[in-house]
C-alpha cells in the first residue's frame, strides 16, 4: 500500500512495482481526468459508503449509486 500526500496518477502508473488495477485516489476528479467517468463515479461510491460506515449509517446501495450517477451526469 502506497499512501502519499497529493498524488499524480498518470505519473504513478508508469512505476512497474504498481499495480494499476487496484491503484485509486480519493479525488474523483483525478480519477475522471486518469481513467474515465466510470471510475470516478465508483470513486464517489467508495468514499461515500467509507464515510457513512464510520458513523454506524445504513443507506441502501441503490440510493448511492443513483447519487453517483446524478453527480457524474
Amino acid at each position: 500500500m502506497l499512501e502519499t500526500d497529493g498524488s499524480n496518477l498518470r505519473q504513478i502508473f508508469t512505476n512497474d512495482l504498481v499495480d494499476f488495477r487496484r491503484t485509486f485516489s480519493n479525488s474523483c476528479l483525478e480519477m475522471y481526468e486518469s481513467l474515465g467517468i466510470e471510475a470516478a463515479r465508483q470513486s464517489i461510491i467508495k468514499e461515500i459508503k467509507m464515510i457513512l460506515d464510520i458513523y454506524g449509517i445504513y443507506i441502501n446501495q441503490r440510493h448511492l449509486i443513483t447519487l453517483a450517477d446524478l453527480m457524474t451526469r
